[in-house]
Formats: structure tokens, sequence, C-alpha cells
């Protein structure tokens, strides 16, 4: 399984990706990486979830306010997608440790690979990528919450990779069915934070908010 499509997101988050392509355009529930960057978001998410602590929000972005139990999971995801767009606009200078602040498990191993990958090609991400559309799908436990996220994709100055020597852009690949995706985002308590812990997509068919 490659890096993610941008057009995927993860998108946040994941995304992923940050914003995401399907395994080899095959359809299905997939589990994927996250890496695009978005540019700004509002969401509105609904529910309630567990109670616990995380990151103090980073996040540039507008951030959904949900159930007070819920809104822990929420901010720490949040403050991510705002990391990770940093750092998908600039791979070769991302410090990668602070992502283990809000991710563990396979999202943690797979974005640190994806954005080791992305530096030692000399790889980026530029343009406006997805907005997250949030809502709590379900509360396992005090220590579990499963976010929804259905992105909104950019129309326009749309997302894209690109080679950051040259600033020639990659080819993106036409995807059928067409994003966006639904993510499920496993939120879980590691520490006593919030971190982003596995992230699935479901591309065979395009979601609605």
């Amino acid at each position: 399984m490659g890096r993610p499509h941008p057009a995927m997101t993860i998108a946040a988050v994941l995304a992923a990706v940050t914003v995401l392509g399907a395994c080899g355009g095959s359809s299905g529930t997939h589990t994927q990486s996250f890496s695009p960057a978005p540019s700004n978001s509002s969401s509105a998410v609904s529910s309630t979830a567990s109670f616990g602590s995380s990151p103090s929000p980073t996040s540039s972005f507008s951030t959904p306010k949900v159930a007070r139990a819920a809104q822990p999971a929420i901010d720490s995801y949040m403050a991510f997608y705002s990391l990770n767009a940093a750092y998908s606009r600039d791979p070769a200078h991302a410090d990668l440790s602070k992502l283990s602040d809000y991710l563990t498990g396979q999202a943690l191993a797979t974005i640190v690979d994806d954005f080791t990958s992305m530096r030692q090609a000399g790889l980026a991400y530029r343009g406006t990528g997805p907005i997250p559309r949030l809502r709590v799908a379900a509360a396992g436990s005090r220590s579990t919450v499963v976010l929804a996220n259905c992105p909104k994709v950019a129309t326009t100055d749309p997302l894209e990779e690109y080679n950051v020597t040259t600033g020639v852009a990659l080819p993106t690949k036409r995807l059928n069915p067409p994003p966006p995706y639904l993510q499920a985002l496993t939120m879980r308590l590691d520490g006593g934070r919030w971190k982003l812990s596995n992230i699935a997509v479901d591309s065979s068919k395009t979601c609605a908010a």
C-alpha cells in the first residue's frame, strides 16, 4: 500500500493526510495514512464521548465544539491536523518526534513513514487541502472515541504533491468513484492524552456530509 493520493485526505486524520488515495485504485474499506494539508476548517459535530485530557490545541483552523465529554478528542485531532498541514508543506524541516504527541499505533507508524518518504524523495504538498467535516460516530469506552470524517474537497487551487527542487507537480490519478471518502478515525487515551491510533478509509463510494 503506497503513499496516499492527496485528493482523499485526513484528512485530515486520517486522512489519510494527509486528505487519501485507494490502494492500487481498488474499492472497499482500507486502512491508510493521512498526509494532505488543509488551509482552513469549519465543522459541526454532535454526540458525546468519553472524558479525558489531550494536548493543548495548536490548530489554526476552526475547531468543532461538541459535548464536553467529546471535546478533548476533537481538540487533539484538530491540533494534529494543523501540525500535519504544516509538515506536509515542508517535510524536509518537519520535527517528526512531535507527532507522538497526537498519534500512536498504526497512525503514528504510517504517517512517520509517509513524511520520511516525502523527505527522501524531495516532495511536498501545496494548494488547498480538504476541510474536515467531523462527527462523533462511537464512544466505545471512556478511553476510545471513533470520529467519522467526510472531508470537503477543494475545487479551487486543489491540493497537489510536487517536486520541491523542480516545482513540477506529480501526476494525479482520476479515481472512481471520486472522493471524498468516509474516514473512520479512532482516538484513544494514551498516557492521559487523546491520540489518533487508526485511520480507515471506505473508498467504495463517495461520502456526503
